[in-house]
């Protein structure tokens, strides 16, 4: 697992960052998939042939992917009869290892190494500073709580199904902070789903509160 960790961590690119920069990313992560090894077991890409597709492209197991049709074909009609103003969609399902370590990279650029700047700055500065190996095990603790190490995640089984949503004018993102999961909270989707996501196998994981995500537990 070890080499697993390394071998992931070395094709993470960081185009526009320093040596130091991308030695930090890559550092950050063998710690966040080793620590994760620890709780949960490695999950590589799933064959072609065990996947089908819910619809626009997104897939996951077989039997999670004919029960979400059914699901959302339930879902929609009901928003219908009511006239409520829903729009319900798939916004990410299966991903591969491959994929999901793009994400990784991409959010780990984007949002994770410069939120967390100011505070590795100030709360590392005598021990190794915002790019020690004690700012990168703080770092890695922080990431694995907003986005699942590559082969960790829940969506590397096939069997998660993450929903978009526009109920009235509002689109409804999947953003992890506490305003959004309120707001998604109060939606007629998350009443709908609360009430009938089980009868379709599908229930929420009660270790992270994203009430978008879906997992399929017949």
């Amino acid at each position: 697992m070890g080499d697993l960790a390394t071998k992931n961590a070395n094709k993470l690119r960081w185009p526009t960052g320093s040596a130091e920069q991308l030695e930090f990313m890559r550092l950050t992560y063998k710690i966040s998939h080793r620590n994760s090894a620890r709780r949960r077991t490695y999950t590589a890409t799933i064959p072609s042939e065990e996947l089908a597709e819910i619809e626009d492209g997104q897939k996951i197991k077989r039997a999670a992917a004919e029960a979400c049709k059914r699901l959302l074909k339930d879902i929609r009609a009901k928003a219908s009869s009511e006239g409520k103003a829903v729009k319900i969609g798939v916004k990410s399902a299966y991903r591969s290892v491959e994929q999901q370590l793009q994400i990784w990279q991409r959010e780990f650029i984007r949002k994770y190494y410069p939120d967390t700047k100011e505070k590795r700055k100030s709360e590392f500065k005598d021990s190794g500073g915002e790019h020690g190996s004690k700012a990168a095990r703080w770092l890695s603790n922080y990431i694995r709580r907003r986005l699942a190490t590559p082969g960790f995640s829940k969506h590397q089984n096939g069997i998660a199904v993450d929903f978009s949503l526009i109920e009235g004018a509002k689109t409804y993102r999947a953003n992890t902070s506490s305003r959004s999961v309120s707001s998604w909270k109060t939606t007629w989707f998350w009443q709908w789903m609360n009430m009938h996501a089980s009868e379709y196998g599908f229930k929420q994981n009660h270790s992270i509160d994203e009430p978008w995500h879906w997992e399929y537990h017949p």
